[in-house]
């Protein structure tokens, strides 16, 4: 039996992969947790890989979900990675992203 974590975007929950029904696979949800001041992706990743209990897991991330599965990828062994609407590295960020991040809105 395989454990597949499942990291919704921002704004979502786990009613985002609630209709999900994988045979024979345990189905765990990740809930998002509140950020320390300044504290950078790698150390939030970080500690919200401690909701990971089972060796050589599956993660599932959707959008900034799937950033956040990568930078767990960085603290525990895991199975695989699936991303879901999200990039893999800072060159998939479109332009138009990039150019609004200098503006500061």
């Amino acid at each position: 039996m395989s454990h597949i974590y499942f990291i919704p975007g921002l704004g979502f929950d786990s009613r985002l992969f609630s209709k999900l029904d994988l045979k024979g696979d345990q189905l765990h949800n990740i809930d998002w947790i509140e950020p320390e001041s300044d504290e950078p992706i790698g150390e939030y990743a970080k500690r919200i890989s401690r909701n990971i209990i089972h060796e050589d897991a599956t993660l599932i991330g959707h959008s900034f979900g799937g950033i956040i599965s990568l930078e767990i990828a960085n603290h525990i062994p895991v199975k695989n990675i699936f991303l879901i609407s999200s990039i893999s590295s800072p060159s998939e960020i479109p332009f138009s992203f990039k150019l609004i991040s200098k503006l500061r809105l």
